[in-house]
């Protein structure tokens, strides 16, 4: 009885053995386990990332160069460093002054244009970047 005993004892430490030279087994299933719903995400991660910030980005840098012609313009543009200069430019741009008033009052609250209307007097002089 004793010689089977042990040979019970040994083959538990074999498999124990065996099972830490392979990772754990069960702890191997349980961090897979885990990892699954990333997977399934991943897709749409990198799609949307591709799709909508990728673009931003692109847009953001493409905005701080400037195309200079020479001549006639018959040569090749070469494309220059400008910085903030597009900025500022059409932030100082005259035409530009009435563009906030097309995309400003659907975010505004429902009261604050007649507000504004009423405190001017009536005028619309000083109101028409909100019309």
């Amino acid at each position: 009885m004793a010689t089977k005993t042990t040979s019970v004892a040994s083959a538990k430490s074999l498999a124990a053995h065996v099972t830490r030279l392979a990772g754990g087994g069960r702890r191997q299933r349980f961090s897979l386990r885990l990892l699954v719903p990333y997977v399934f995400v991943l897709p749409f991660l990198l799609l949307f990332v591709g799709f909508f910030f990728a673009p931003f980005f692109y847009a953001l840098s493409q905005s701080v160069y400037k195309v200079q012609r020479s001549g006639l313009g018959f040569g090749p543009p070469s494309v220059v460093w400008a910085g903030a200069d597009n900025y500022l430019k059409a932030l100082h741009d005259p035409p530009a002054d009435g563009l906030g008033g097309h995309s400003l009052p659907p975010l505004l609250p429902p009261g604050v244009l007649p507000a504004v209307r009423r405190a001017g007097g009536g005028r619309d002089d000083h109101v028409g970047l909100l019309l």
